[in-house]
This record gives C-alpha cells, sequence and structure tokens, in this order.
C-alpha cells in the first residue's frame, strides 16, 4: 500500500476544524497509509483522534509546538494570527525522517485524490504551491523581488530533505530577526522571501 505524509499545525481552538479537515482527507484516501503528523498547541492525543486511527486504519502523531516556542522571537503586529501558524517552518528538524510531505492549514477540505501531488517535480526547490494574489506593495513588504511569483503557504508539498540540508529554519528565524520579529504575512511572509527563486508553481486546478 502507498503511504502518504500529511502534516497539520493547530492550536486548541481550531482543533475541531483540523478534524473536519482530516476526516476529509481520509475519506479520499482509503487506498492508501496515512501518516499524519500534527504539530498541536495544547492539543493532545484524544478520543476522537483515536477513532480516526482505528476507523481509517492511520497513523496520528501529535508533535508539541510549546518546546520550539522559544526559538521565535515575535512581536504583536497590527493583525493577530494564532502562533501555531508558524510551526510549519520547523517541520523538517521536527521530523527528520521525512524527506516529504504534503503540509495542509486546518481549515483545508479535501475533495478529491491528493496522491497525485506528491509526483510533483521539485527539483531543486524547497516547495511547491501555487500562487496567491499580491501585489508588487505586498512583495515589497516581504522583501522580495517582484519579478519572484508569490504563493500560498496553506498548501505546501514540502522537500524536507533539502530543508534540512540547507538549514532553512534557522534562515527563517534570521529573516524573523531582521524584521526585528513583525513579519508582514506572518510565516507566509517568512516562506515566500526566504524561498524565492526556489518554488516550484502548482497549477490551482
Amino acid at each position: 500500500m502507498k503511504e502518504i505524509n500529511v502534516i497539520y499545525s493547530s492550536d486548541q481552538n481550531y482543533k475541531k476544524y483540523m478534524g473536519i479537515s482530516l476526516t476529509s482527507l481520509l475519506e479520499n484516501s482509503k487506498q492508501y497509509f496515512i501518516n499524519v503528523k500534527i504539530i498541536g498547541l495544547g492539543i493532545t492525543d484524544s478520543v476522537e483522534l483515536k477513532q480516526l486511527e482505528e476507523r481509517y486504519s492511520c497513523s496520528i502523531e501529535i508533535v508539541d509546538f510549546s518546546n520550539w516556542l522559544d526559538r521565535l522571537n515575535l512581536k504583536k503586529n497590527e493583525w493577530d494570527i494564532s502562533i501555531s501558524s508558524y510551526a510549519r517552518l520547523f517541520a523538517g528538524d521536527m521530523f527528520p525522517k521525512l524527506d516529504r510531505a504534503l503540509y495542509l492549514d486546518c481549515d483545508t477540505i479535501i475533495c478529491g485524490d491528493v496522491y497525485p501531488l506528491f509526483s510533483i517535480d521539485l527539483s531543486d526547490n524547497y516547495v511547491a504551491a501555487v500562487i496567491d494574489t499580491a501585489s508588487n506593495d505586498i512583495k515589497e513588504k516581504t522583501g522580495m523581488d517582484i519579478k519572484n511569483p508569490y504563493v500560498n503557504a496553506g498548501v505546501l508539498l514540502m522537500n524536507l530533505a533539502k530543508w534540512r540540508r540547507n538549514q532553512v529554519s534557522d534562515k527563517f528565524l534570521k529573516y524573523i530577526a531582521e524584521c526585528d520579529g513583525r513579519v508582514f504575512h506572518h510565516d507566509q511572509g517568512v516562506i515566500n522571501h526566504v524561498f524565492q527563486g526556489k518554488i516550484s508553481i502548482v497549477d490551482p486546478v
């Protein structure tokens, strides 16, 4: 049976939405073994997650994000999001045995087979993602060359082997520090800045 590695991140407030997303993934992936990694903030093993494991014969592992928070030096931005959104930045270090994984935002609904995404040619790129709507002003605020595409970080095919080889978590933290802890577009801005020029673009349809 083919195996798929999928990563979520969530705090307690978004846990129920993540459960809906995860169920939609599992319902559309019954022909595969799904290896689910949840980077959780305040989330522990629950009856519901155990039931999903039993029903779909998948593996669900929770990694406590609080153990990584001291590496972040963030300051309150003009608008706020859950700090658990930054968890994806450490995926390469958190899961040293995974070379490639699909990251999904916890509010993503899966309506079809995700396995073909794993055949995307990443070449020497860090991630594969869909272009987001971003003006040149947004790119400049993210410290990007306006000629480079700006992508949405809600669905990412991650080349985690390359993340580890190039120690990208250190690059992420360096950029956050350069922004004095106030990153435009938060972790999505970090990903677009650090990975610019090294992103495989995916057709949204």
